[in-house]
């Protein structure tokens, strides 16, 4: 098990969620695990996820059809036990 800090620097979200998100995830989840882990602890906490247009964090994230995601998205892996990951 590894564990995973998120940081989401979105207002909306750092007003519900303002340390961030922390996670103990399996040695070999994704960033995409760590995202779908958010998504349902914001689900847990509001009904409705709170940014206009995005269904979900992972959607505000990377959305194909948009063309968005590798800009917004970014990975800090520390050579410590516990990882960073925060998207931006």
């Amino acid at each position: 098990m590894k564990s995973v800090a998120l940081i989401v620097r979105q207002t909306a979200l750092n007003r519900i969620f303002p340390n961030g998100f922390h996670f103990l995830l399996e040695d070999d989840a994704s960033i995409l695990d760590t995202i779908k882990a958010a998504d349902e602890e914001i689900m847990k906490k509001v009904n409705r996820f709170p940014i206009e247009k995005c269904r979900s964090l992972l959607h505000m994230v990377y959305h194909p059809s948009e063309n968005r995601g590798a800009v917004k998205l970014s990975v800090d892996d520390f050579p410590v036990k516990n990882r960073l990951m925060k998207v931006i």
